[in-house]
């Protein structure tokens, strides 16, 4: 039951029906807004959105991990440097009016043992990647990194950082 709450949070983990991604998609019509995060936009075959986050899914991470960047119009005091996420961001391609809020860099390769770094993890690439680290679309935020199992594994607090940044959007 969605009726008085402002926003919405999707935790990552696919297998929204229709039903439910019909149910949403009417909260936020009727004024609410949503946050979501990674594969909780999907369907059981994490195959293709169900809801509509501004962009379209093009497939998994291309690395093992990758980096994000903020944009500065989610103010100050998050940190400026590409930020490791442990799990990688799922590709996506924003639609006409979707504005990013976070950029992805993707590292160099992936690091396995037939292709090491002496570095734990391998350094990120100068340029953005194609796909987003966090857009948004009107009153729905996506983030295609998984925030919140990063936080709950890891508890990096620029992770954490992010996504109240993107909360407060809504606010």
């Amino acid at each position: 039951n969605l009726t008085g709450l402002q926003t919405v949070i999707i935790p990552s983990g696919p297998c929204l029906t229709e039903a439910q991604a019909a149910r949403l998609e009417q909260f936020v019509a009727e004024g609410g807004s949503l946050v979501v995060l990674s594969t909780g936009a999907m369907d059981c075959n994490q195959s293709r959105f169900v809801i509509d986050v501004g962009a379209d899914y093009v497939g998994p991470g291309l690395f093992d991990v990758d980096y994000t960047v903020a944009d500065p119009v989610l103010g100050t005091g998050l940190v400026t440097a590409p930020v490791l996420n442990y799990s990688p961001t799922l590709r996506t391609q924003p639609r006409e009016g979707t504005r990013v809020l976070a950029h992805i860099h993707e590292p160099y390769f992936s690091r396995t043992y037939a292709h090491y770094c002496s570095h734990l993890n391998t350094p990120f690439r100068p340029e953005r990647a194609e796909h987003p680290a966090l857009i948004q679309n009107g009153r729905v935020i996506y983030s295609p990194s998984p925030l919140d199992l990063m936080y709950d594994h890891r508890a990096a607090r620029p992770h954490r950082d992010l996504f109240e940044r993107a909360l407060r959007r809504l606010y």
